[in-house]
């Protein structure tokens, strides 16, 4: 009995994710975008390591890709020992909880718990991620809207106020995202104008946090979409800053997929 405890308890570690475990082939290659220029991903964190403002987008469900921000964040730390790690996974209402953290080298299960994770965000893709940040003595900065915010939103919030962030063209950009992302018969237009709102209010939450801890090296990770310089948290940051701030844009995909120089700086393909 014994020995199949064992073995069974040898097939759970070993089918269990873990970001640590990346091979150099796993890591693609990287596209500078301004000059079209192949870099390798080690090139890549030595161009960015002193910027003050890293915006690394992700395509949420693709697990390579957070293996690589796993393995990017270790690098930057090497360079930059002090900075801090902002997460559109965390509402700001998780705050209080990353500020109380003491213990930093605290078991997966129990930082979850404590941070009171939102397990709609896989924490297997997360946990070692938010760890590591902890260890390396990182601030961790929480970014997005309550879900109270986003129910206000919805019913009829003060509409946001800016000067290019919240024009009709970038809003429509937005819209026109949302559409393509759902059925065609899934939302009425005024759902999708709320739909808009609440994404506009999520990058301008995301620009402010950014600004706030501008002191030292910040690295946020969020969906492709909000860190896209058209439309996303760069232009919300501009406004903020009086362009004092200039955002560093990685997108990270599996295929090019259209993504150019005016949506980001860097395309970190991924396999």
């Amino acid at each position: 009995m014994k020995i199949i405890i064992f073995f069974l308890s040898f097939l759970l570690i070993a089918c269990s994710h873990s970001l640590k475990t990346v091979q150099q082939e796993e890591l693609g290659i990287v596209i500078d975008l301004r000059t079209g220029q192949q870099l390798s991903p080690q090139s890549l964190v030595e161009r960015v390591a002193k910027e003050p403002a890293i915006l690394l987008g992700e395509i949420h469900d693709q697990y390579s890709h957070h293996k690589a921000q796993y393995w990017f964040l270790t690098q930057l730390i090497e360079k930059q020992p002090q900075g801090s790690l902002l997460l559109e996974m965390l509402s700001v209402d998780q705050q209080a909880s990353l500020n109380n953290l003491t213990k930093k080298d605290m078991p997966l299960n129990k930082l979850a718990d404590f941070i009171h994770w939102d397990h709609r965000w896989r924490w297997d893709w997360y946990g070692e991620l938010l760890q590591q940040a902890l260890l390396a003595n990182y601030h961790l900065i929480a970014t997005n809207l309550t879900k109270q915010e986003v129910n206000t939103i919805m019913l009829g919030a003060e509409p946001l106020r800016g000067k290019t962030s919240t024009s009709k063209e970038i809003k429509q950009q937005i819209a026109d995202l949302i559409f393509a992302n759902h059925s065609a018969n899934c939302c009425s237009p005024e759902l999708i104008q709320k739909m808009v709102e609440v994404q506009q209010f999520r990058d301008r939450r995301m620009a402010e946090k950014l600004w706030l801890s501008r002191q030292s090296t910040n690295v946020l990770i969020a969906g492709n979409h909000h860190v896209n310089r058209l439309f996303g948290v760069p232009v919300h940051l501009q406004e903020l800053s009086g362009n004092q701030v200039k955002a560093t844009v990685i997108m990270m995909s599996n295929e090019q997929q259209g993504i150019d120089a005016e949506q980001a700086d860097f395309l970190w393909l991924i396999p």
